[in-house]
């Protein structure tokens, strides 16, 4: 695994290890519309933010100070119905599958 790599295209070596071509084109569906809403430089910014939320939602870290640039982040890419319908895709078929993290459905 290239740990110079942001940590959604680290994602996709985990995937392919899984040998399921529908779920990982809807992974890289997704993380391509997000790579182009946010820009390539951006990514490991956005999944940070995003893995500390997550980790707050349950309890796992306490708050921590978002920086304006995350903030443009995210609304950047919650004000995009595509990233939306993509990620909703993507986490459809983990559940589908059984792959789904319920601890981190919310």
């Amino acid at each position: 695994m290239d740990l110079q790599r942001d940590a959604f295209h680290r994602g996709l070596d985990v995937l392919e290890q899984l040998g399921d071509p529908e779920l990982l084109d809807a992974y890289k569906k997704y993380v391509a519309r997000l790579e182009a809403m946010l820009g390539p430089g951006w990514l490991d910014t956005y999944a940070a933010m995003y893995q500390r939320d997550r980790r707050q939602l349950t309890g796992q870290a306490a708050g921590a100070l978002v920086l304006p640039e995350e903030i443009a982040l995210r609304d950047r890419a919650t004000s995009d119905p595509e990233v939306a319908e993509l990620y909703n895709r993507f986490i459809a078929l983990l559940d589908r599958k059984k792959l789904l993290d319920e601890h981190y459905v919310g």
